[in-house]
């Protein structure tokens, strides 16, 4: 072959490879034309929400108007069992069934909005809102009214075989209830079927509620159903099987289940995933009522999911939801940041109820929400023992949240020491961030917790596994905490940098407070074992952090000892200030020699000691105490 032809073959070739590569793009545009010509959604979509691309067997959307009107239709009918759905681009549909034949899968890319002036169900399959697409099922500014009531019923073959995946708008606002949830005025008795609450409540007879064990059982929570409401004063519809505390000290909860939007699995034997919210999408939820969702041992199908969304969703709030008897947690933040979580109400999870995926989350805000009972569960090692709130990157605000009854502890930080690598979504924003925050957590810090509550959790109220490598040394603030009858520690941490003021901590069953970790200080604040509370506290606090200063704070009524000094190492050294300290103390405990323990204007009425107490510096306020302390 001469050089000329060779030439000419290798031109023909290339022509060929390029006639080949556009009869495939071709094909592919024919494919996608044929199967959905009205929209063009993004594959990468379609793929994420798990949904499939079956447009054939769909019933589109030609003109608005109302869903029971034919001529809306293409097919010149409604839409039919298991039927696909596609509401067109341009178009307008309001849902006014009372109901619906077991629709198949819903694809909105207008508009589809759910009248308000009656009731209504609908049941599918799943619904993908993409991009431009828009749902409304109550607006903020017009919710759902109270006489109104929209269920909403997924339908799954299998578990984890439907849901709501949104990459568009999603609006979905129910009547408010004030408050979601409320403490208990006085002792509710077994047998009982009346509750006295601290506040007024505006729930409807017939709503479902859930009162709080206040024992170190988190079987004694309970489910029950208010057949009178009159201010503050509940009637239930049977009587109490245990009895529910409320002392000046400390009280049970009394939460309402029930809002007039309902989405819920069609057959819990085959539950559905959820609502699912993915990067770009927008809206809010408040006052709904998720149940019975959740798939069972299946990553990624949780009731409320947030996925991968970056900064784009910085601001979305959930307000009012309650999530109840949940396969799969309560709500999951993966990836994703700035969400609000607000007055939600979870019962009955199994595994972690309020969860930050991977430890990438940072800026979310869970405030005045309640986790009851979270059950062991087995997506992750950890799930055995599940927290009411797992927290795995400290940068999140925690304000007046209450956990009770988890199987595991109320409040967990699990900061691992590296994140999965994370590409940011938002460049600009990343600028504002230290990238060390988000790949090593532990080297971040608490951004707020403050005024939460845990009790009747199965192992600890606040268990922090560990924040201790900020180099910044910025102080970690937990102040207003309560936590009380939790069946170990009521808080058990490994953290530096940190002030712990105007705690409540009384009865835990092992010990009060467990702190290790490096400069920490305990201030203002009531360390109790009480006989009142059936419940004796063998330790106080237990020290193994260093240096450590606690003042201002009442400490007393313990078994073994109030304060024990369990320090290993080298010169460490705790500091007692101004403090009003009744019972035991304990220096150097196992044998320590050396622990240094230093008490100014401390007020002990005696001492245990394990090792030579001439090695202990004191000054106190009696003189006689100060010569024992001397030797």
């Amino acid at each position: 072959m001469n050089r000329h032809n060779s030439k000419r073959y290798r031109y023909v070739g290339y022509i060929a490879i390029a006639l080949a590569f556009l009869t495939s793009i071709a094909g592919y545009m024919i494919w996608i034309g044929r199967s959905y010509p009205a929209i063009n959604p993004h594959s990468s979509d379609v793929i994420m929400a798990g949904v499939g691309t079956d447009f054939n067997n769909a019933v589109r959307s030609i003109s608005s108007g109302y869903w029971s009107d034919p001529r809306i239709w293409d097919k010149n009918r409604l839409p039919r069992d298991h039927e696909n759905v596609i509401i067109s681009r341009n178009t307008t549909v309001i849902y006014d069934l009372v109901e619906s034949p077991i629709i198949g899968n819903i694809y909105v890319e207008g508009s589809l909005i759910f009248s308000i002036d009656r009731n209504s169900s609908i049941t599918f399959s799943n619904m993908t809102i993409f991009m431009n697409g828009y749902v409304e099922i109550g607006s903020r500014e017009n919710p759902v009214p109270p006489n109104v009531r929209i269920l909403i019923k997924l339908y799954a073959d299998s578990e984890g075989g439907s849901g709501i995946h949104v990459y568009g708008q999603l609006e979905i606002h129910g009547h408010p209830i004030s408050p979601v949830f409320t403490k208990l005025a006085s002792t509710a008795f077994k047998g009982d079927r009346v509750l006295i609450l601290r506040d007024n409540v505006s729930w409807k007879v017939g709503d479902m509620i859930v009162i709080t064990s206040t024992s170190t059982d988190p079987n004694e929570t309970e489910e029950n159903q208010d057949i009178g409401v009159m201010g503050n004063k509940i009637i239930l519809a049977k009587p109490l099987r245990y009895t529910h505390q409320a002392t000046s000290e400390y009280a049970g909860e009394v939460a309402d289940l029930s809002r007039n939007i309902i989405i819920e699995s069609y057959n819990i034997s085959s539950r559905a995933s959820g609502i699912n919210f993915y990067y770009g999408s927008s809206g809010g939820v408040s006052f709904a009522e998720l149940r019975h969702l959740g798939a069972r041992g299946m990553l990624g199908k949780y009731p409320l999911h947030f996925h991968m969304a970056g900064d784009t969703m910085r601001g979305f709030l959930v307000n009012g939801v309650s999530i109840w008897d949940s396969g799969n947690r309560f709500i999951s933040i993966h990836r994703t940041n700035g969400i609000v979580v607000s007055n939600v109400v979870g019962y009955r999870s199994i595994g972690h109820g309020f969860f930050l995926e991977d430890g990438t989350e940072i800026d979310n805000i869970f405030e005045s929400c309640i986790s009851i009972l979270t059950l062991p569960g087995r997506i992750r090692p950890d799930d055995a023992r599940p927290a009411g709130f797992w927290i795995q990157n400290p940068r999140n605000r925690l304000v007046g949240d209450i956990a009770v009854s988890s199987y595991g502890s109320g409040f967990e930080y699990a900061i691992p020491e590296r994140a999965p690598d994370v590409v940011p979504f938002d460049e600009e924003a990343i600028k504002t961030i230290t990238p060390d925050i988000i790949t090593y957590p532990r080297r971040s810090y608490i951004l707020e917790f403050s005024s939460n509550e845990a009790h009747s959790n199965k192992l600890n109220g606040l268990f922090i596994y560990r924040i201790d490598m900020n180099r910044e040394r910025i102080i970690n603030v937990f102040s207003n905490f309560s936590a009380w009858k939790n069946g170990l520690d009521g808080i058990s941490i490994t953290v530096s940098n940190a002030l712990l003021k105007n705690l409540y901590i009384l009865s835990n069953s092992r010990s009060n407070i467990m702190i290790d970790g490096y400069n920490v200080t305990i201030e203002s604040s009531k360390i109790l074992s009480g006989a009142e509370t059936s419940v004796n506290t063998q330790w106080g606090i237990i020290v193994s952090a260093s240096p450590i200063i606690i003042k201002n704070t009442l400490v007393r009524g313990h078994l073994q000892a109030d304060i024990v000094n369990n320090i290993r190492g080298f010169t460490k050294l705790v500091e007692i200030l101004d403090n009003v300290i009744y019972g035991k103390f304990v220096f150097g405990y196992p044998l320590n020699p050396e622990s240094y323990t230093k008490i100014i204007n401390g007020n002990i009425t005696y001492y245990l000691y394990r090792y030579d107490i001439k090695r202990i510096n004191c000054t106190l306020n009696q003189e006689y105490m100060a010569q024992q302390c001397i030797g």
